[in-house]
This record gives C-alpha cells, sequence and structure tokens, in this order.
C-alpha cells in the first residue's frame, strides 16, 4: 500500500491498482506505453476522488480517506453532524465526475488552441476521437498521456452518471427514490440498478468490451445484495461512512 496527504485528504493506493495495466499487455505498447496508460488512469480516478472529497468538504462532512484500487476508487465520507440533506449528497455524488470534465474540457480546449502543438490538435480530434496509436508509434508519450486522459475521464465519466448500482448514478437516483418512495426508495434504484446493467452489459459484450460488461453487472448485483439484505428505514437518513463512488478510470 501506498498512503500520501494530498489537499488535506489521505490517499491510498492499493497495488492492486496495476492490474490496470494487464489489460494491455497484448496491445504492443510496450513499457513506456503500458506506464504512461497507468498514470493517465490514475490521473483520472484521482481527479474524480477528488471531486466528491472536495464536495463531501464544502458540505461540512468529513472525508475519511480515498482509495484507488483495480476497480477504480472510492470515497469514503462521513456526515457526523446529520447536516448533509439529500440535495447536497446527489451535489457529492455528481462531483467526481463533474471535476474530471472540467480539468478534461480544460486539457482539451488547450489541445484545440494549439498549445501541445500540431500532432496533439490532429490526434486528439474530440473527446471520443482519440488516436492514441498514432502517438505510441511516434514515441510521443505526453500526447499520448494527454488523449488517454481525456478520453478516459469524458467517457468513464458519463458511464458514471448511469443509474447502476456502485457508480454515482446510482447514488443520485437513490436520493431521489428516497424523497418519493420513504424506506423504499434505495431498494427500487438496486432493482433499477440491475436492469440498466445488463443492458448496458449487453451493448459492452457485443461491442468487444467484455470486462465493461462484467464490472458494470458485478457492481449492479453487489448493490441489490446488499441493499435486500438491509433493514428497512422509515425515511431518508444520511449516509454512512461508505464509499462513494467505485470508478475505473
Amino acid at each position: 500500500m501506498l498512503r500520501f496527504p494530498l489537499f488535506g485528504f489521505r490517499v491510498t493506493i492499493s497495488p492492486t491498482f496495476l492490474i490496470l495495466g494487464l489489460f494491455l499487455l497484448d496491445s504492443g505498447l510496450g513499457a513506456v506505453g503500458l506506464i504512461t496508460w497507468v498514470t493517465a488512469a490514475f490521473s483520472s480516478v484521482l481527479v474524480h476522488e477528488l471531486g466528491h472529497a472536495f464536495a463531501v468538504r464544502r458540505a461540512g462532512g468529513v472525508v475519511q480517506g480515498i482509495t484507488l484500487h483495480a476497480l477504480g476508487g472510492a470515497t469514503a465520507w462521513a456526515d457526523p453532524s446529520s447536516r448533509i440533506g439529500w440535495l447536497r449528497r446527489i451535489g457529492i455524488a455528481a462531483a467526481g465526475a463533474g471535476l474530471g470534465f472540467v480539468v478534461a474540457g480544460i486539457l482539451f480546449a488547450l489541445v484545440k488552441v494549439g498549445l501541445f502543438g500540431a500532432n496533439a490538435n490532429a490526434w486528439i480530434a474530440t473527446p471520443f476521437r482519440v488516436f492514441l496509436g498514432d502517438a505510441a508509434r511516434s514515441e510521443q508519450w505526453w500526447i499520448f498521456f494527454l488523449g488517454a486522459f481525456i478520453w478516459v475521464t469524458i467517457a468513464w465519466g458519463l458511464i458514471n452518471w448511469l443509474p447502476i448500482g456502485g457508480l454515482d448514478g446510482w447514488h443520485i437516483l437513490a436520493e431521489l427514490l428516497e424523497r418519493w418512495l420513504p424506506g423504499r426508495g434505495r431498494k427500487a434504484a438496486a432493482v433499477i440498478g440491475i436492469l440498466v446493467a445488463l443492458g448496458a452489459g449487453w451493448l459492452l459484450f457485443q461491442n468487444g468490451i467484455r470486462f465493461g460488461a462484467i464490472i458494470l453487472v458485478f457492481f449492479a448485483f453487489q448493490t441489490l445484495m446488499s441493499e435486500r439484505s438491509s433493514p428497512p428505514s422509515p425515511a431518508p437518513q444520511p449516509p454512512p461512512p461508505a464509499p462513494l463512488s467505485r470508478s475505473q478510470d
């Protein structure tokens, strides 16, 4: 385990985070390419979790720590004074991807104005059309890092807002449903989450992204089992100290 403080938060990096690089072993990127990819993923996940942590701090909560692991990241936090309302909890859930969109958007704008050169402008055509292979073949690893960071941050940030169990979108849906169905909203959100996960997983599987499909369905089933085993509550309650998000970036 590697631990260090950042902006007043305790950050822990699990050795399992390096598993991300295993999925690119047969990509022909070489050692430098793998290191660059893992560094871009690490940076993206860290920015995402910092978004949650900053939002918790601003709302008056206590951030217990940020952990980066093989399946992404998690921000553990508590509301000891029970003063964080449902709207602020929604804001906390949305803030991870939100900060990522801001940082990636600024970097993409700088690429488009030519700050990083003509190759970066051509190879990072849009946040969703990034030609990492061209950057790798030319060994322009800084452009490779920029492109990977922008693509992962934007793409996974959007996926993270889907109402799938374990993702930020599910936390948002659960808060809303608890307002309409006190004591039953989280369980209803868990059922919706598994249905969305199965649909999204099927699409990912059809496009060859099998690992992503498995992860989404795993998160959704895990959340469903957790909510089914928890006792019903008479009214919406502030969340206990628990991971807010799980994101692979």
